[in-house]
């Protein structure tokens, strides 16, 4: 359950948006029509707060060719789309989206990166899993030793198959790659220096400059 964030200065009390840590989305060469709700742009689906927020609301993806995997719907909204997880990958088309801050000026702004879904290959991964895992338990009368090889072939499988596909997704589709991951910098004043928006540190605040600015969880997606 993806933790949510907003930012706030205890000087001015300006606030942002709410938003996650990262996302995942799919890029489409047009955009789609997102007057269908199963494919709405907002960065989350739905939330439980624990943190008062004001009238603040969720962050939208502005750009029109990615449709945001929003949790905890992200299936409904991959199937919309036309893709499973495995034709995704192979296509391709998943972005992962992280939120960074600027340290210089306390702007909030994405890095995209052209990648792989984080569960691909499981499906094959657990059978391969569970089939060594009855080989070994039999091959020694143990249970436990059954459960250890299936963990072991799951874990081995999983990170094999992943960097498989990262590399076929960074070679074969490079141009994509450089077109989605231009140089990174501060959209607001230029500077190539941030921070992962979990970080524990205040900012300079957008509105009054002060070094006040900080980013809270609020609830949970």
């Amino acid at each position: 359950m993806p933790t949510i964030l907003q930012a706030q200065c205890d000087s001015c009390a300006f606030t942002s948006k709410l938003f996650t840590a990262e996302y995942g989305a799919v890029f489409l060469d047009l955009a789609p029509n997102l007057t269908n709700t199963v494919l709405s742009n907002s960065l989350v689906a739905g939330a439980t707060l624990h943190e008062p927020v004001a009238d603040s609301d969720f962050a939208q993806q502005t750009d029109p060719r990615l449709v945001v995997l929003a949790h905890p719907i992200e299936y409904s909204i991959l199937a919309n789309t036309g893709y499973t997880w495995t034709s995704l990958a192979w296509a391709g088309r998943y972005v992962r989206v992280r939120q960074v801050i600027c340290r210089s000026c306390g702007t909030l702004f994405e890095v995209l990166r052209l990648s792989i879904p984080s569960g691909f290959g499981s499906e094959v991964g657990c059978l391969i899993g569970l089939l060594i895992g009855i080989g070994s338990g039999i091959w020694k009368g143990n249970f436990w030793v059954g459960v250890g090889a299936a963990y072991g072939a799951l874990l081995t499988w999983g990170t094999v198959a992943y960097l498989a596909g990262w590399l076929y997704t960074r070679i074969r589709f490079r141009a994509r790659a450089r077109e989605l991951e231009r140089p990174i910098h501060c959209p607001k004043c230029g500077s190539e220096s941030y921070s992962s928006v979990e970080s524990r540190r205040k900012f300079p605040c957008p509105t009054c400059g002060k070094l006040t600015f900080r980013i809270r969880p609020v609830g949970i997606s």
